[in-house]
């Protein structure tokens, strides 16, 4: 038995720009109040969930789940490749695991406490910047 799964990549594409388009809007309308004298309800709420800028909100989730679904994608190539016993299978397994890394990343802010262990160990060098 075989199991086919037919995905269009231009949908896909689409969805996926058509919902960053969306995150960008929401932000704009919340952040464009900072700036002026107009402000709505709700919008302390909407700048915490959609501020492009920050960790830890929907933005940053979904592209955990792109993250996440990459390394998926990768591992059923992955696992393709090894069954033909083809050249770079190894690559693909290890291209995987970035996209694993990468999502972890994302999710659990590991570069931002990266970032402030390295700067607490070497303060006022480029290293505490990065």
């Amino acid at each position: 038995m075989q199991l086919r799964i037919t995905i269009s990549p231009n949908k896909v594409a689409i969805g996926c720009i058509l919902i960053a388009v969306l995150f960008v809007m929401i932000d704009l309308v919340t952040q464009y109040p900072r700036y002026s004298s107009f402000d709505f309800p709700f919008r302390y709420r909407l700048d915490r969930l959609f501020h492009m800028g920050r960790e830890a909100n929907i933005p940053a989730w979904f592209s955990t789940v792109l993250f996440l679904l990459a390394a998926l994608l990768l591992s059923i190539i992955a696992y393709a490749k090894t069954m033909q016993r083809a050249a770079f299978r190894y690559h693909w397994l290890m291209l995987s695991a970035l996209f694993v890394y990468l999502s972890a990343d994302e999710a659990a802010v590991l570069h931002e406490e990266l970032g402030n262990a390295v700067g607490a160990i070497f303060p006022n060098t480029i290293l505490s910047y990065g």
